[in-house]
C-alpha cells in the first residue's frame, strides 16, 4: 500500500503549468484549437467518451462526466489543489476507511469496457509520483480494482519510477505492458498519453511517444467500475483532466493537447 502522507511525493513546487487563456465567447472549438488557446477544447474536439475535469466543491459526492453519461463516485477525502493543465483544479486523493479516489461504474455492454481489441485511448495530468517503488494506479478497470486479482483482466496506467501502460488477459497474462523509455521525474507535472489502435499500444509523455508494443491479445467484457486515483495501491499525487476515447488518438493530437496546456 503506498504511504498516505504528503512525504511519499514530491513536492511539485511550481511546475503546474500556466492556465490557459479562455476562447473568446462564441469561439468554436475550430477556432480554439487554430489558436492553441483552450485545453477543453482541444479535448472535446477529439470526442472523449468520459471526461473528468474535477471542478466539484470539496464536499461533493459525484465526479461530473463532461460527456453526461459516465458520472463518477467520489470514495473518499481528496484536497482541491491547482490545475496542472488548463484553467480550475485538480484533485489530490487520501486514503481512509471509505476509500480513495473516483469510481465509475460500468457493465460489459457499456463503452469504458473495451472489449476485444476495440480501439481506445486514456489521457491523464499527473504531478509527482510514489518515492518507493510500488507502482500507483492512475486509473485502471480490473476486476475487484486489483490488477493481478484471477478473473481481472483489464486496462490501466500505472506510476513509479517510470509510467506503464497495461492491458491484461483474465487469466493474470500481460497482453502488452509498455513502459515509457525514459524515468518518470519524482516531481513536477506531467500529461500521460496511452492509445491502442487494436494492434499497437503507443505511450507519450509531455506529447512526445515514449513507447509502443504490439498485442493481438482481445480482451474479455467485464462489469468492473473504471477506477481513478483508487485501488489496492492507489496514486495519491494530483489527477487532473482524466478523459478517455473510444479511437487511439493520433501523435498530432497528443501533442496539439499538450501544447494547450
Amino acid at each position: 500500500m503506498l504511504p498516505e502522507d504528503d512525504a511519499s511525493f514530491a513536492d511539485g513546487g511550481d511546475a503546474a503549468p500556466p492556465a490557459a487563456d479562455a476562447a473568446a465567447d462564441g469561439a468554436t472549438v475550430e477556432a480554439a484549437i487554430e489558436g492553441g488557446r483552450d485545453y477543453h477544447a482541444e479535448v472535446m474536439a477529439d470526442e472523449p467518451v468520459a471526461y473528468y475535469r474535477f471542478e466539484e466543491d470539496s464536499d461533493a459526492t459525484s465526479a461530473i462526466d463532461e460527456m453526461g453519461a459516465h458520472p463518477g463516485v467520489y470514495q473518499g477525502p481528496s484536497t482541491i489543489v491547482r490545475g496542472l493543465a488548463g484553467e480550475g483544479h485538480a484533485r489530490k486523493f487520501e486514503v481512509d476507511s471509505a476509500g480513495t479516489g473516483v469510481s465509475v461504474a460500468s457493465d460489459a455492454a457499456m463503452s469504458l469496457a473495451f472489449a476485444g481489441a476495440r480501439a481506445m485511448s486514456v489521457e491523464v495530468w499527473i504531478q509527482g509520483r510514489p518515492a518507493s517503488p510500488t507502482e500507483g494506479v492512475v486509473l485502471g478497470r480490473f476486476a475487484n480494482g486489483v490488477r493481478n486479482f484471477p478473473n481481472g483482466g483489464g486496462y490501466g496506467l500505472f506510476v513509479s519510477d517510470t509510467v506503464r501502460f497495461v492491458r491484461q488477459r483474465s487469466d493474470n497474462a500481460f497482453s502488452v505492458s509498455t513502459e515509457s523509455s525514459e524515468a518518470f521525474p519524482l516531481d513536477g507535472t506531467r500529461h500521460v498519453v496511452a492509445t491502442y489502435d487494436g494492434k499497437t499500444v503507443v505511450l507519450y509523455v509531455d506529447g512526445v511517444r515514449s513507447a509502443a508494443a504490439d498485442t493481438d491479445v482481445e480482451l474479455e467484457s467485464s462489469s468492473s467500475p473504471l477506477l481513478i486515483g483508487a485501488g489496492v495501491e492507489p496514486f495519491l499525487g494530483p489527477i487532473d483532466e482524466v478523459a478517455v476515447y473510444a479511437h487511439a488518438l493520433p501523435p498530432e493530437r497528443v501533442k496539439a493537447h499538450y501544447d494547450a496546456r
